[in-house]
């Protein structure tokens, strides 16, 4: 059965964080105003962005830039599981810069990287612990 959890992380500049477990659900094309960075958990994601059809299998990175039409649906018969962040280039930034315009611009919409795959792993983990307790 489908569950999402979604977050958001004021401490950290209000980034958006979403898990979406077992999708079922397609997405029609649509546009956010920051990026999407998504690790594809388990399963794959079939997606439309900049003009072409992109297939994300396990453990890969999608990357989607702020205000860029896209798509996204289940592409196995398997569970799908995702994690995405949502960072804004105002959030990227605030943390790469001193204040000039520097929010990248992503050529790649799937990348196979297991260094990135790691580090996105660990913070998503991070970002998950209940700090509350």
């Amino acid at each position: 059965m489908q569950h999402a959890k979604f977050s958001f992380h004021r401490e950290l500049g209000g980034l958006e964080v979403l898990h979406n477990i077992d999708k079922q659900e397609d997405f029609g094309r649509h546009s956010h105003s920051g990026y999407t960075l998504a690790l594809v958990d388990s399963g794959a994601q079939r997606f439309y962005r900049s003009g072409g059809e992109h297939l994300a299998s396990q453990h890969s990175v999608i990357l989607i830039n702020a205000e860029q039409v896209h798509d996204c649906r289940k592409a196995s018969k398997d569970k799908s599981s995702y994690r995405s962040l949502y960072p804004t280039p105002e959030l990227f930034n605030q943390f790469l810069g001193d204040g000039k315009a520097i929010a990248p611009f992503f050529h790649d919409a799937v990348l196979h990287d297991r260094t990135l795959t790691a580090l996105m792993n660990t913070t998503f983990n991070v970002l998950e612990c209940d700090t509350s307790a």
